[in-house]
């Protein structure tokens, strides 16, 4: 008992060392706490956000209607795009619309002018042959030229370059279908003809006029051929459509199919009725007039036909499907509040690891290791006063920028989910649950033992202050680059993510943006095959396991150098 007693008295000790060598430096802690936190206001507040906006100029014939579908194309794509200028040259359109090698250095040469003379971004060419390429089978190239070293730049304007092409061909598709509605708007001068047709076989036959009914019928059939010609022709397009959306089957929908059935019974009809007037043996009156009543109603049937055709908006036809993204996540976070969990973990993990760092080899520099070689002092307890120094301090840090995150840049502690159980009122109106709250603390506790455990480890190996540093700011970058802070994890190969699990931050930043931006917690569960178990605690695991392998690979290391070897 008066061992443990001892031991607790000599741990004590060193923590009250420690904690008064920082305590002797107030403007140390006011940097470590306020510097941090003005560098993230300072980038939330510098940081735009928006997409770039594109300068472009545009090349392409002069052709006055082609000129004033390109400055709508530009209204269309949305501020993205900034049509700088629009030059009316076919010569110059069709040479850097060519994919012919050999001519490459002069198109650049040329295109490099234009990016110069305009400050633009883009150069987009519209080919002149485009009608002649398209009628010979060919896609006409739509080029987009710039001049960029930055990959992220490099991938957005080749996305933008699919969605502009997209744009350009939805057009065309609306356009062809505007006219495929306009001559089928002109059928319904036909469907009147036809209505006055059939009322003159009508009157005919009522008469007794057998010949004239036959002229009638004889005109009324070439009406009805050229009137089904154009209703297959034109229900092709919408039955395109919707046979290809999963609106029917065969190759055609139930509507297009529709109008095609009416059309061709309609010319049966017609055909059947001219060839009894032609043919029958006898003018049965009754007998026609009931076949012109079919043959209105049929009509009519084809006109409800065209008129639902006509309804549906050519810009509908060209681009059936709409975009909707839904998010289901609990919380939109902007890009501050995104990444704020990962800053703070950064910070955390950079700050235990270069006071740790420091820690040993400053007792060696300054002769401390002799006196603890020839005091009572075990290995143990000297590394555990530091562990329990250093982390009251480093915690202190990450609650005042954790609570100055919350107050100052109102970035969430609960992800926007509802706290369920035990939950308590912030002062800024929040109600947080306990159990929320127990996992930050938990994060945080096991993030900074981690990462103290490295610069322990660290000060262990160093000989000089400046080693220490130097090996600190190894693991900062490494951490910047390989933890998911930077670059998401998926994004890397598999020996980068061996050295993106050694490092403390990248379980730390997990742990955070699960409690910060999902609202996460302690007593969260979910199903993974079949068995419910806590969500997100394997990054609280790895932190765990790797606080423990720290520690006794530093408490290791610390005896050795007791010892003297």
């Amino acid at each position: 008992m008066r061992s443990l007693l001892k031991s607790i008295i000599r741990l004590s000790a060193f923590v009250s060392k420690e904690s008064r060598e920082v305590l002797r430096q107030p403007w140390l802690v006011v940097s470590l706490i306020l510097g941090p936190f003005a560098i993230l206001a300072l980038f939330g507040l510098g940081y735009r956000g928006d997409p770039a906006v594109l300068n472009t100029v545009v090349v392409a014939p002069n052709d006055p209607r082609l000129q004033n579908e390109v400055e709508q194309y530009a209204k269309t794509l949305g501020k993205q795009l900034r049509l700088v200028d629009l030059i009316p040259d076919a010569a110059l359109a069709a040479e850097i619309s060519s994919r012919d090698e050999a001519s490459l250095g002069s198109r650049v040469s040329k295109v490099e002018d234009l990016l110069r003379q305009y400050g633009a971004d883009l150069v987009a060419s519209f080919p002149p042959d485009a009608a002649q390429r398209i009628q010979r089978g060919e896609a006409a190239p739509l080029v987009l030229y710039y001049d960029t070293v930055d990959p992220v730049r490099d991938q957005y304007i080749a996305s933008f370059g699919l969605i502009y092409t997209y744009e350009v061909n939805r057009r065309v598709l609306t356009s062809a279908a505007q006219q495929t509605q306009g001559r089928t708007t002109a059928l319904s001068q036909d469907v009147s003809q036809m209505r006055q047709q059939i009322g003159g076989v009508r009157s005919a036959v009522q008469a007794g006029d057998r010949q004239r009914a036959s002229q009638e019928a004889s005109q009324l059939s070439q009406t009805t051929d050229r009137v089904a010609t154009a209703v297959e022709t034109s229900a092709g397009l919408l039955g395109g459509v919707q046979s290809s959306v999963g609106g029917g089957g065969q190759g055609q929908s139930p509507q297009s199919q529709q109008a095609v059935g009416a059309a061709r019974e309609l010319r049966q009809q017609v055909g059947t009725l001219r060839s009894d007037l032609d043919q029958g043996p006898s003018l049965d009156q009754t007998r026609r007039l009931d076949d012109l009543a079919r043959i209105e109603r049929g009509l009519d049937q084809l006109d409800t036909a065209i008129t639902e055709f006509n309804q549906i908006p050519p810009q509908v036809l060209a681009a059936p499907f709409t975009n909707v993204t839904q998010n289901v996540a609990p919380l939109r976070p902007n890009f501050v509040t995104f990444y704020a969990p990962g800053v703070l973990a950064l910070l955390l993990q950079h700050l235990a690891i270069s006071i740790a760092a420091l820690s040993l080899v400053r007792e060696r520099l300054l002769g401390a290791l002799e006196v603890f070689r020839v005091g009572p002092l075990s290995a143990f307890e000297a590394l555990a006063g530091k562990y329990l120094s250093f982390i009251v301090l480093s915690l202190v840090v990450g609650v005042v920028l954790l609570a100055l995150l919350a107050f100052g840049l109102g970035v969430p502690l609960q992800g926007g989910v509802q706290p369920t159980g035990l939950s308590l009122l912030l002062p800024n109106g929040q109600w947080v649950g306990v159990a929320h709250l127990l996992y930050l603390a938990l994060a945080l506790l096991l993030l900074i033992s981690a990462s103290l455990g490295v610069g322990f480890v660290i000060s262990a190996v160093s000989t000089s202050d400046s080693q220490a540093v130097q090996l600190s700011m190894i693991v900062l970058l490494a951490s910047i680059f390989f933890s998911g802070f930077f670059l998401p994890l998926d994004t890397l190969y598999g020996p980068a993510r061996v050295i993106a699990a050694l490092l403390p931050v990248t379980y730390g930043i997990q742990a955070l943006q699960a409690a910060m931006l999902r609202g996460e917690h302690l007593l969260g569960t979910g199903v993974i095959a079949g068995v419910a178990i806590p969500l997100n605690q394997l990054a609280l695991v790895a932190l765990l396991l790797m606080t423990l392998a720290l520690f006794v690979a530093s408490l290791l290391l610390f005896q050795r150098q007791l010892k003297g070897t």
